[in-house]
């Protein structure tokens, strides 16, 4: 046990040989742990409670964030730039310098968003977080390169997850007939489902009818058959949204490669399914995690959370470490009137404005003679969906 007001003198590893990403005061459970430093760690301890979410704290537990539109820094080494990206190796002089100056050539950066989905590339990043069997004083990290986007389509309406809706994962065995070879985890496991949080035999997804693009701009991509409810729950293992590997290779992919079929609504790791950073780095620490079957997984973007870098560049000059301190406000952009929420980063805001004037235009429903009128059963469905895609649990 460590006091609250002591220094902790940090080892260079962990007892499991996994680097340390920082250090924090207090004990992971039933009291406050106090935040020592801005690590990435509480980065993301930080970002989860801003959307009502805790990271949790018991020994081992592992917690997963996608940040959308987002790309760690650096050249050379993939795997040198993750962990440069995690904090548990030291950055380069250039990265260093652009952290200092603010340039986007630090650890991690702020993207476009891809428009189309033919064009997808690696240009996400994935946080997996924990804490080893001494929790009352180290944090440990890992980044890896990713998307959360599709990168190719198949016969229904191409789906993806949603921003800062509670969802969970647990490992499975992914298209075993395709990839029935080691290496696997026990039970032939290779990768894991993502379902919701809470109805947990469910997933939240939205789709696209027009199958070709990364975000919703015009109202046909909302015509999702039979009526029109483009965003809704849906029977998780019907769906099978993954998170899984980038290739069936023993390599690392890079960023700027396509994604292509690998994902058409997965997210979708940099890696390869037999190199030892997937298998062993990522997908080991999940299956051993004590809440394997439930680990927490929140997906947001940099068009309103701010980058690792920018956050400690801001909390090292002062700044408070706080849940608000990880959002940008300038990039939180209102739900139409009548709806709850904001705009994610997969929809602009005249597509949504459209939808809620289309949905208004077609009727509140029921029909006044109690008849079946496509019509209102659509306005029904967009209305449903529109509420279902915004971000509501912002909490901060």
């Amino acid at each position: 046990m460590s006091d609250e007001n002591s220094e902790i003198a940090v080892p260079p590893q962990a007892p499991n040989g996994q680097l340390v990403n920082g250090t924090f005061t207090g004990t992971p459970d039933n009291q406050s742990r106090v935040c020592r430093a801005a690590t990435v760690y509480n980065y993301v301890e930080l970002v989860y409670k801003a959307f009502g979410r805790t990271v949790p704290a018991a020994a081992k537990e592992v917690a997963l964030l996608v940040l959308r539109e987002a790309k760690v820094g650096g050249s050379g080494d993939l795997k040198q730039r993750e962990q440069a990206a995690a904090g548990t190796r030291p950055i380069t002089a250039n990265q260093l310098a652009g952290n200092l100056a603010g340039t986007g050539q630090g650890t991690t950066s702020a993207t476009t968003r891809t428009s189309q989905t033919a064009s997808v590339t690696f240009d996400d990043i994935l946080y997996m977080v924990w804490t080893d069997d001494e929790a009352t004083t180290k944090q440990c990290v890992e980044v890896f390169r990713c998307t959360a986007d599709p990168g190719g389509s198949g016969s229904m309406p191409t789906g993806r997850i949603i921003e800062g809706f509670h969802y969970a994962c647990k490992p499975i065995a992914h298209n075993r007939e395709r990839y029935p070879t080691a290496p696997t985890h026990s039970g032939g496991i290779n990768a894991l489902r993502i379902f919701n949080d809470q109805a947990t035999t469910m997933i939240r997804v939205a789709r696209d009818q027009k199958k070709r693009y990364n975000v919703y701009t015009d109202f046909e991509s909302a015509q999702v058959p039979p009526d029109w409810k483009f965003c809704k729950d849906e029977a998780h293992d019907g769906v099978g949204i993954n998170m899984h590997f980038g290739s069936g290779q023993n390599i690392g992919v890079s960023d700027s490669k396509t994604v292509g079929m690998w994902s058409i609504g997965c997210v979708t790791l940099a890696w390869g399914r037999t190199h030892p950073r997937y298998y062993q780095d990522f997908l080991r620490r999940c299956v051993d995690a004590p809440n394997k079957n439930k680990l927490p997984l929140l997906v947001v973007s940099t068009k309103y959370v701010k980058t690792y870098d920018i956050w400690a560049q801001e909390a090292s000059r002062g700044g408070n470490a706080t849940a608000a301190s990880t959002i940008k406000r300038e990039g939180l952009e209102a739900m139409p009137a009548g709806y709850t929420g904001y705009v994610p980063s997969i929809a602009t805001k005249g597509f949504c404005e459209e939808v809620a004037r289309r949905a208004g235009s077609l009727g509140m429903g029921p029909h006044p003679r109690g008849q079946s009128d496509a019509n209102f059963a659509h306005a029904a469905g967009l209305r449903a969906a529109l509420q279902n895609l915004a971000i509501t649990t912002l909490a901060v």
